[in-house]
């Protein structure tokens, strides 16, 4: 019954010419020789979804390696891929897949964030954009914003005297932390990116954010995590 309902939750892997990966030569030739770590990445992503299997071959050698892997979101993951796959061909997804990995990690880390708090249901409300990281992340950003950020307007932030030690005036800048949801809302509208996501990790002191004023306008924001930026 185990094996049945893993096939179940994994169809892709029923088909026949899936089954060659017990070729070796199938697994991508630049790569550590390891059927785990690469089936890690085919279960949580490409069996479920990705039935051409050449593509499933290529998107298997892909790697996201980035400071945010510690933070890593498998429902963001999850539902990433059900909106990928409902909105683009799979030639589509693996070209989306394969910029991400090589030229926008923390973009990616980033989208699977905000996804992870979504429902499934909200989904299909997501912009349809041509599949382009930026154009994707913007899309998923203002989608978050309208539907997401404005519940944690309530949260207020509370901080330690190392975090507080850090809002100085620095010349041209004053630096300060958000002291709230709603604050930090405005923020992310004022520099347009994925701020208003952060409400929960700065709550439970996961992250810092700071931001850069200059003349009263906020300039910049910065994340400290693990001490480094």
């Amino acid at each position: 019954m185990e094996d049945i309902s893993f096939f179940l939750q994994y169809p892709h892997l029923k088909e026949y010419n899936f089954l060659t990966w017990q070729e070796l030569f199938l697994l991508p030739n630049d790569k550590p020789l390891s059927i785990r770590k690469a089936l890690d990445y085919i279960l949580r992503c490409v069996c479920k979804y990705i039935s051409d299997v050449n593509i499933a071959t290529r998107m298997v050698s892909f790697t996201f390696e980035s400071d945010d892997m510690e933070v890593h979101h498998e429902s963001g993951e999850e539902k990433l891929f059900v909106y990928l796959v409902q909105t683009y061909t799979q030639k589509q997804i693996e070209r989306l897949m394969h910029d991400f990995s090589k030229y926008h990690v923390d973009i990616y880390f980033d989208i699977l964030q905000m996804f992870s708090q979504f429902e499934d249901d909200m989904l299909h409300e997501i912009e349809k954009v041509k599949p382009k990281c930026y154009e994707l992340h913007d899309a998923v950003v203002k989608y978050h914003s309208l539907r997401i950020a404005k519940k944690n307007f309530h949260i207020n932030f509370k901080y330690s005297d190392w975090q507080q030690r850090g809002c100085v005036k620095k010349e041209p800048y004053s630096i300060q932390l958000p002291q709230n949801g709603r604050e930090l809302y405005e923020w992310s509208q004022t520099l347009q990116n994925c701020l208003s996501g952060y409400a929960e990790l700065i709550k439970n002191k996961r992250t810092t954010v700071y931001g850069f004023f200059k003349d009263g306008v906020l300039q910049i924001a910065v994340e400290i995590k693990n001490n480094q930026i």
